[in-house]
């Protein structure tokens, strides 16, 4: 989110942008498995973590008693979405063009993990 942040504040920058209208599909410096995500999480804790895919409907489920049904559902349409293996590499981004106007530094995904206060996270 800093990142994505980081990218609105660079455009907003740029008043000349607001001629162009430009849209830029931004995210991070590459698409990242829960697998990945698990390693680097694991090794900012110093232990082993797994990642364990649950199903939609179980993660609706979770989601609409945290956050309620109408954000639950937005949530897992999301994620459904870009679970379809019809649209496989949705979330690849070319970030060429976007670089190219908001020269902004990207947090790798092994930075972030190591800045993220898991341990706290998890007792709280």
């Amino acid at each position: 989110w800093e990142d994505a942040a980081a990218y609105a504040i660079a455009a907003l920058k740029r008043p000349d942008l607001a001629a162009r209208k430009p849209v830029y599909n931004i995210g991070g410096p590459k698409a990242v498995t829960g697998n990945e995500l698990a390693a680097a999480i694991g090794k900012a804790l110093g232990r082993s973590v797994t990642y364990v895919a649950v199903p939609n409907n179980q993660f609706e489920a979770g989601l609409n008693a945290s956050f309620g049904p109408v954000a639950g559902a937005a949530i897992a349409g999301f994620y459904r979405y870009v679970t379809d293996p019809s649209r496989s590499g949705c979330l690849d981004v070319d970030l060429t063009t976007v670089r190219a106007e908001l020269p902004v530094s990207q947090t790798a995904l092994e930075t972030w993990s190591s800045q993220v206060p898991w341990k706290s996270l998890a007792s709280a």
